[in-house]
């Protein structure tokens, strides 16, 4: 809805901590690169990328995050980027997300378990036997 504003009207929340053991661990997703041909040109384009400076660029236009804490908080465009950053920034241990390796059926089983267990966490036991049914079909070959 366009009058509902970032922030103000709607947000987001980390997951919380599961153990003080884990205090500060986020899942995390992220883009890499990769060089197909080792050449000095490759090689130079690589180092620019993991600068600040070029981190900033993308930060300034939305739609990613920093990898770099030399990124000023105060560039992330709307401050639901910059929530996400400043929660990347804090990150204690860092893990990728496994949702991206899953087959589609697995991954939107996955997460919609997941919206389930953060709503009812005393459904568990059904929530995990509805992602063991749709796994039973999800990684098999057509």
């Amino acid at each position: 809805m366009p009058s509902l504003q970032a922030g103000t009207d709607f947000t987001f929340f980390p997951l919380p901590d599961i153990n003080t053991s884990y205090t500060g661990a986020h899942v995390v997703a992220g883009d890499s690169w990769s060089m197909f041909k080792d050449t000095p040109q490759a090689r130079q384009l690589i180092k620019y990328l993991t600068t600040a400076q070029a981190q900033d660029i993308w930060v300034k236009r939305g739609g990613k995050l920093a990898v770099s804490k030399k990124v000023s908080l105060d560039d992330y465009p709307d401050p639901l980027s910059k929530l996400s950053a400043q929660i990347l920034v804090n990150t204690q241990i860092a893990k990728y997300d496994a949702t991206d390796n899953m087959p589609t059926d697995m991954r939107n089983a996955t997460w919609k378990g997941l919206l389930k267990f953060i709503s009812n966490q005393n459904d568990l036991d059904s929530i995990l036997a509805s992602l063991d049914q749709t796994q039973k079909t999800a990684y098999t070959s057509a």
